[in-house]
């Protein structure tokens, strides 16, 4: 070796040193880690207590799992939990069995009973990211009827990681079939704390029908509608049913099969995508406000159950969307909820008469008669179907 490389050598040395020993420093820090990736919280009317639940997944094991995802051999979801009168206290109380130092930098999804959705305010969402400030604000919320143990426990397919499952990855179920928007907690703040607009939060449930391996049943996560909050404050759920035309108002939707029927007549399905809404603002006579909707729609024609001209077909499928959307409507004013979002229009436009009218936010004005709707369908075939 001559002088100059010799020279070099000994320059990197040292470099070389540092890169090895922060590697080890690194894989050691992670080893004595706890990583949390969801955090849960119940609250009970009677005794006034919080329960913190938290789900923690085992990464020591994601690539052997990843490289033999066919395995029956199941790797735990380790949960645990702590019950106090305030949320950080019960969160101290896992602190005091964790054996390791608990890490919530990997949390990725918070999910919250029926009775916590109901009872806490801003002001505790606040309380959980300021106690905790290595928890990101882009994680996933949700609520749901279901003990939430039963949440973080359910497992996804093929032995795949268990971050594969809807509470931690929901954007591809979207894609496939759009129902219930996957909100971030960013967001969730962002609307629950503008006057005029109704926030919400997906409910999640368990199907215990629909899957089994080796006979046996397997519980999966399913959307099973949304919690709304006016306000501040919750103002209660509608299940996937009673929200069935909600997706027909938001361009986000990016898939939903439609069963066009006429009467009770099954006519065919098509997937349709990407709805075109345009929301218009009128005040009455008396200074109501007055919303007229259009949406615009294109779909894939799947299947045709019945010899129905395409343009019949069209038809019967607005109509049906159209009703599907006033029953979303409907339902909504029961609640006091406004998932199309109308109030906000009314208070961007007209901030006056908005204040006017709902005494500054604390009253609900929409009646049956402030929405209306139109809707035009586009359908296309997909090859396997000469149009009539």
């Amino acid at each position: 070796m001559n002088r100059s490389n010799l020279i070099a050598a000994v320059r990197l040395a040292p470099v070389l040193l540092l890169v090895l020993t922060a590697g080890c420093f690194k894989s050691e820090v992670s080893a004595n880690l706890m990583f949390i990736k969801a955090v849960g919280i119940d609250y009970d009317e009677e005794s006034k207590d919080y329960t913190v639940y938290v789900q923690m997944l085992d990464f020591s094991n994601e690539s052997k799992r990843e490289s033999a995802p066919g395995s029956e051999s199941e790797t735990p979801i380790w949960t645990g939990k702590g019950r106090a009168k305030d949320i950080n206290i019960a969160f101290n109380q896992m602190y005091d069995s964790s054996q390791m130092r608990m890490s919530f930098t990997h949390v990725s999804a918070l999910l919250l009973s029926r009775k916590a959705e109901a009872h806490m305010t801003r002001y505790d969402y606040r309380e959980i990211i300021g106690a905790h400030p290595e928890v990101r604000f882009n994680i996933w919320i949700y609520g749901t009827d279901e003990p939430l143990e039963n949440i973080f426990t359910a497992k996804g397919f093929f032995n795949l990681s268990d971050t594969t499952t809807l509470l931690h990855t929901p954007e591809e179920s979207y894609r496939q079939q759009s129902m219930v928007e996957p909100l971030y907690l960013f967001r969730f703040l962002r609307e629950v704390n503008h006057p005029a607009l109704t926030a919400y939060v997906p409910e999640l449930s368990l199907d215990t029908k629909s899957w089994k391996l080796m006979e046996k049943p397997k519980p999966k996560m399913k959307f099973a509608g949304a919690g709304f909050y006016r306000g501040g404050k919750f103002a209660g759920v509608l299940t996937e049913h009673q929200l069935e035309g909600w997706p027909w108002m938001n361009p986000k939707t990016k898939n939903k099969l439609l069963l066009i029927k006429k009467d009770s007549i099954e006519l065919g399905t098509a997937h349709m995508k990407a709805p075109k809404v345009k929301i218009t603002l009128k005040l009455d006579a008396q200074g109501r406000p007055r919303f007229h909707a259009r949406v615009r729609l294109k779909g894939i024609q799947q299947t045709m159950m019945k010899p129905v001209p395409m343009a019949e077909m069209e038809k019967h499928a607005s109509m049906q969307i159209k009703q599907q959307i006033e029953a979303a409507y409907r339902n909504s004013l029961t609640i006091g909820a406004d998932p199309f979002g109308l109030e906000e229009i009314l208070y961007r436009k007209h901030p006056g008469s908005w204040r006017q009218l709902t005494r500054d936010g604390k009253e609900f004005i929409l009646k049956m008669d402030s929405f209306d709707v139109e809707v035009a369908v586009d359908l296309q075939t997909s090859g396997k179907y000469k149009p009539l």
